[in-house]
């Protein structure tokens, strides 16, 4: 399958083209040791890389509107209604670089079998017991102390967003907080 960037065309299924995600995962490699082979890959082999890229920004909850010349549903940029952090306005019918370098964030994330692993730090406060699986950490009481604690864990592919996008274009930010008590999904 080729990598579609024209927006207007009913096949379009990428934000960048290969050479641009080259350039975005040679900005983001020295956050990664490396390109974690993403250079030594031909073609066939790094299109379903971006296209699984693509498809975790179109998952998410973005702000503004989506550009109206998009006839693919689920491709949900270029966007109009955002803002850069100095308050200058994003071009709705053009995809932002900030999109792109958190794809390659995400590319690299994946070649280094990072995606799902959660970066929060190990707690063991008094009876509190925590454990991470799959991404997902679940703290516990494991004895009558009434302490307690919260986490919120971030996993490697929201670190993505976080470090290459303002907050203020996505609304699609979760974390799961455990406490002693249950399980609280946060905005």
């Amino acid at each position: 399958m080729a990598l579609i960037t024209d927006i207007i065309s009913p096949d379009y299924n990428s934000f960048f083209t290969e050479a641009e995600m080259d350039a975005f995962v040679g900005a983001q490699s020295p956050f990664y040791s490396g390109d974690q082979g993403w250079s030594a890959l031909d073609s066939a082999t790094k299109e379903p890389y971006i296209l699984s890229s693509v498809r975790w920004i179109n998952g998410k909850q973005w702000e503004g509107v989506k550009n109206n010349t998009i006839v693919v549903p689920q491709m949900l940029f270029p966007r109009s209604g955002l803002t850069y952090s100095d308050g200058s306005v994003v071009p709705g019918d053009e995809n932002p670089e900030e999109i792109g370098l958190s794809q390659a964030c995400y590319i690299l994330a994946l070649l280094s079998d990072l995606v799902g692993l959660g970066s929060g730090s190990s707690a063991n406060i008094g009876a509190i017991k925590k454990k991470t699986v799959a991404g997902v950490s679940v703290e516990f009481e494991t004895g009558s102390s009434s302490s307690g604690s919260f986490t919120v864990e971030t996993t490697a592919e929201d670190s993505c967003l976080q470090k290459n996008v303002p907050s203020s274009w996505y609304t699609g930010r979760t974390g799961l907080g455990v406490g002693s008590v249950g399980v609280q999904r946060l905005p």
